[in-house]
């Protein structure tokens, strides 16, 4: 969820206010006047009748502790003022001329935007503080952790963990499991499963008991963890 700091320093707050908590999708601040202490996502500066000084002022105590998209609406602006707050960095100048509800659309299509963003560099990051953390090496049936730690398995273990790891996200059932480690027809002995999968457990989990990368998939099978991918 995105969260839109709401600094009202003029105008009719309330109605403004109740449109954008409409939208589930947004955690709205509201605030007076702009606070560190309570950082945003984004900002979205009421003015109305305000000087354009304080508005401007109200702009540049926000991009100087944060640095994000700010949207502002001041009535009766001109050309020159709105020209003035967009060569400051405002991402977009509302004033009377624009429906109020076509205003908070605006806004919360753009805070759509970010999130999408944010979730996106979150993705990127896991990925990155990930990237290395496991590899699998098919010609020396061995897998390397943390880019330093080499593990070397049996054909049947290297087989297994291949098998789940390709497949991650989606778990891997005993029957396919079987047949395709054993390249039998799956006869239900599930402990043949459960002892390779153990011995996987022991050689890469750090805690055995509760394990990270080879997860259990109750009554159905196993799956590899795809955020060691």
């Amino acid at each position: 969820m995105v969260k839109l700091g709401f600094i009202a320093l003029n105008g009719e707050k309330e109605n403004w206010y109740h449109k954008l908590q409409f939208y589930s999708d947004i955690e709205t601040s509201l605030q007076e006047e702009f606070t560190e202490k309570d950082k945003c996502d984004a900002y979205f500066i009421l003015g109305g009748a305000s000087q354009l000084a304080d508005i401007c002022n109200t702009y540049m105590k926000i991009v100087e502790s944060n640095s994000c998209p700010v949207w502002i609406y001041k009535e009766k602006s001109n050309g020159n003022d709105r020209l003035l707050l967009y060569n400051i960095g405002a991402i977009s100048v509302f004033n009377e001329t624009m429906h109020q509800g076509e205003i908070v659309k605006a806004i919360h299509n753009g805070l759509v935007l970010i999130q999408e963003t944010l979730e996106k560099n979150k993705k990127e990051t896991i990925k990155k503080k990930n990237e290395n953390k496991f590899k699998l090496i098919n010609e020396n049936l061995c897998v390397v952790l943390d880019n330093k730690t080499t593990i070397y398995l049996t054909q049947k273990e290297f087989k297994t963990l291949s098998l789940l790891y390709s497949c991650s996200p989606k778990a891997v059932s005993y029957k396919e499991l079987f047949e395709q480690v054993w390249e039998l027809p799956y006869d239900k002995q599930n402990y043949r499963i459960a002892n390779i999968i153990f011995h996987l457990r022991l050689k890469l989990e750090k805690d055995v008991s509760s394990p990270q990368i080879v997860k259990t998939v109750r009554s159905n099978g196993y799956l590899f963890n795809n955020n060691y991918k």
